[in-house]
């Protein structure tokens, strides 16, 4: 899989649909900012990680794929923490209760265990931090089985296993061009006060 998004990154931050798709998460996730302390799962080359940057303290920008990242890292911005690694390692490395904000924008329907993805987020995010999960929607998806997208009930199944609240669940649907009509689950969670 690897191989895939090496060749993928090389035209990434050209591509009309990726960046039609980076707008519309930019427009999702401007109003949970300014952020003190944010992480980017699954930031690739770094669309969100230069728009959160001059609105937070620290941005912690983690994928698994050098190749993606190379971008983001060779720019360097100063407080962007560019991490390599699976995103479960790179969750356990941080302190908990020490993360205003994570974003996660097409990256959750990746992972095979989606509940204790959002275990480990409620358990980094401070009180009242923010998680805003943007992926496909899949009206025929399960816990056992999301790679294609997640549905509400998939969704609201796995946050009730949380300390995450569900602020919303919004369809958004727009044109990425090319005759290419999106469909994306918005999930707005906060971390409920202890």
């Amino acid at each position: 899989m690897d191989d895939e998004w090496a060749a993928a990154a090389a035209t990434w931050n050209t591509d009309p649909c990726v960046i039609t798709y980076s707008k519309m998460a930019i427009s999702r996730v401007e109003p949970l900012l300014p952020a003190d302390k944010v992480m980017d799962l699954g930031c690739g080359t770094g669309h969100l990680a230069r728009h959160l940057a001059p609105r937070a303290r620290q941005v912690v920008a983690v994928d698994p794929s050098p190749a993606m990242l190379r971008p983001l890292r060779e720019e360097g911005i100063p407080n962007v923490l560019v991490v390599e690694g699976v995103l479960d390692d790179a969750l356990a490395t941080v302190h908990a209760d020490s993360v205003d904000l994570v974003v996660a924008s097409s990256v959750c329907a990746f992972v095979p265990n989606y509940p204790a993805l959002l275990r480990r987020v409620a358990k980094i995010l401070r009180a009242g931090g923010r998680f805003l999960q943007l992926d496909w929607r899949n009206e025929e998806a399960t816990l056992d089985n999301h790679n294609g997208g997640f549905s509400d009930a998939v969704v609201r199944e796995a946050m009730a296993t949380t300390p995450l609240g569900l602020e919303s669940l919004d369809d958004v649907r727009f044109d990425m061009g090319e005759g290419t009509n999106a469909h994306v689950i918005a999930v707005l969670a906060r971390r409920r006060q202890p």
